[in-house]
């Protein structure tokens, strides 16, 4: 027997209140979340694909908050994600659908049935521990999720927060295993270089990209004057500008503001 046929079936999992479901599947999610940029690809050193792991992660925070979260977005990042991947069955790419699974069994309108999207969540998240790790050290994983079950099955109100300062605890029940430790801790300093990077490469391509517009009104009426502003904020917005920031002086008006 390998480690997924020792997860907690489909009947288990049914009986478990709709809430407590949504926290077994997001903790699922969370222990394999490392394991997303797990090297496998040059692809991983794309602007796009780093864009798209800091989307989830952002994603991923709220869904652990109870925050609203874009299942777009969520889709989105994540397809990214697993054409990255050497082959839709690595690690990273098992990883990756466990979390859409984990955000899309909250949905009320989801694609599949809750109960198959929480089991398809524990079943994505041992798959990517076991290629990672080897069959025996994701004994551990198994060994955690059927402890969150347990607590979620014996709890006689809905659990909603699936944060290690919730009711269930830390996310391992106990020490977690190396192979964690090495994937969170670089995972962790990655996500921090990113956000750096793609911080400085927005506010670099924002400056580069201003509109600065000098308007001499010589004779011409307010109304004609007004006429050109509207035409050219019109324009700004079309080409992915936020809108111009009319600044009027003595001698002159300007016309500015970076593109978002």
């Amino acid at each position: 027997m390998n480690e997924v046929d020792r997860l907690p079936s489909k009947e288990k999992v049914k009986k478990l209140q709709k809430s407590n479901r949504n926290v077994y599947a997001i903790r699922c999610a969370l222990r394999v979340q490392p394991l997303i940029i797990f090297p496998e690809s040059e692809e991983y050193n794309t602007a796009e694909l780093k864009r798209a792991v800091l989307q989830l992660d952002s994603q991923l925070e709220s869904l652990v908050n109870s925050d609203k979260v874009d299942l777009r977005v969520i889709d989105n990042a994540i397809n990214r994600i697993v054409s990255a991947s050497v082959n839709a069955a690595s690690a990273s790419a098992n990883a990756a659908n466990a979390c859409k699974a984990a955000a899309h069994s909250q949905s009320n309108i989801a694609f599949k049935n809750s109960v198959d999207l929480t089991l398809d969540a524990a079943i994505y998240a041992a798959k990517s521990a076991t290629i990672t790790t080897g069959i025996n050290t994701a004994v551990n994983l198994v060994r955690a999720t059927k402890s969150d079950y347990e607590k979620l099955k014996a709890s006689k109100i809905k659990v909603t927060d699936a944060s290690e300062t919730g009711p269930l605890g830390d996310l391992w029940h106990g020490s977690p295993p190396d192979w964690y430790i090495e994937a969170k801790t670089k995972y962790d300093k990655t996500i921090t270089e990113w956000k750096r990077e793609i911080a400085e490469s927005d506010s670099i391509n924002n400056e580069e990209r201003i509109l600065s517009v000098y308007i001499d009104p010589g004779t011409s009426s307010p109304e004609l004057i007004t006429e050109l502003y509207v035409a050219l904020d019109a324009l700004y917005r079309a080409n992915g500008g936020s809108g111009l920031q009319i600044v009027k002086e003595d001698r002159r008006s300007m016309v500015g503001e970076s593109v978002q």
